[in-house]
């Protein structure tokens, strides 16, 4: 009995230790889980003819104990700088490559623009950006296409900008389409409009 209280308890030592890492570094990304669900944000400005978007993933705590595990190649139990940075940069890679952009039917490619962010709230935040070009003075429709929501459903939120400042391009929230603001859509599409002045 004492040898599997000893063992009980170094698992307990070490979970613990798995939870106050992910507290203190932030999260990582999780296994694909039919279980799991997460909440995302969504952010979208325009400046300088330039699509900014900020991509907020909110994970369980089940979620992040798989991503320590995987993060942890040395299988050490313990989680290097060197291990969490070149994970975040083979997953940002990968998110990038799971968003689909379209403005008036021109496809535009999202690029990583900011280390990744993470916080207490078993969040991460990314930014990509895409340069949209001169834009007409109007209104140019957009969808911004989120292939990881088939992987990991869940609700989501997304926060259209405001004009910086009189004459700036801004974006308005264009009505989505039937199904896509469930928590099971099976992909996420945010429809929009880029105003320019």
């Amino acid at each position: 009995m004492k040898g599997i209280d000893q063992k009980a308890g170094d698992l307990t030592k070490f979970g613990a230790s798995l939870l106050t890492l992910c507290l203190s570094t932030g999260s990582l990304w999780a296994h694909e889980s039919p279980v799991d669900h997460v909440e995302r944000e969504f952010t979208l400005r325009v400046e300088n003819e330039v699509l900014h978007v900020g991509y907020r993933v909110q994970y369980s705590e089940r979620s992040v104990l798989l991503q320590f595990h995987s993060m942890d190649t040395d299988h050490d139990g313990k989680i290097s700088e060197a291990e969490r940075s070149k994970f975040f940069e083979s997953q940002v890679q990968t998110l990038a490559g799971l968003f689909k952009l379209e403005l008036e039917g021109r496809t535009l490619l999202l690029q990583p623009s900011a280390p990744v962010k993470c916080d207490a709230r078993l969040g991460q935040t990314y930014s990509f950006t895409a340069p949209l070009g001169a834009l007409g003075s109007g209104k140019h429709a957009g969808v911004l296409t989120d292939g990881y929501s088939r992987v990991y459903p869940g609700p989501y939120k997304w926060q259209p900008s405001e004009p910086a400042g009189p004459g700036k391009a801004f974006i308005r929230p264009l009505p989505q389409t039937p199904g896509h603001e469930k928590a099971h859509a099976s992909t996420l599409a945010l429809n929009f409009e880029v105003h320019a002045p």
